[in-house]
Formats: structure tokens, sequence, C-alpha cells
């Protein structure tokens, strides 16, 4: 089973680094250049933060006021 585990990780490892070889040989695509010269590379990455912060903080609420309601309960 060992013998397996070791076949199949070294497997991914060595295809992740044809593939990073690959990728990297590449140009950058017309939408990559576009949102890198205008930088709304950025603009898309501070939005995608202020999602998932306000998920976060979503969840970190709910949590305490399920909390407090099972708290209740058990009074």
């Amino acid at each position: 089973m060992n013998k397996t585990l070791n076949k199949v990780v070294s497997c991914l490892l060595v295809g992740l680094l044809g593939s990073q070889q690959a990728l990297a040989q590449q140009e950058p695509s017309d939408l990559e250049m576009f949102f890198r010269t205008d930088e709304k590379f950025y603009v898309v990455i501070a939005i995608i933060a202020v999602i998932l912060l306000g998920m976060l903080i979503f969840v970190i609420r709910l949590d305490r006021k399920i909390a407090k309601i099972e708290k209740d309960l058990d009074n």
C-alpha cells in the first residue's frame, strides 16, 4: 500500500511540475494583460477580500447568536 501511495504522489508531482513548466512558457493572454495594465486585478482582489471579510464577520456574529440561544435554552 505504501508503494502505491508513493507512486501516486510521484506521478502527481511530476504532472504538476510539467504543467507548471508548460504554463511558464506561455505568454499572458489579452485578458490577463488587460487586468494587469489597468490595475483592475487589484480591484478584483480587493472586492474578493471584502466579500470574504463580510462572510467571516457574518459567521462570527451568527455563531455568537447561536451560542447565546443555546445558553438560554440550557438555563
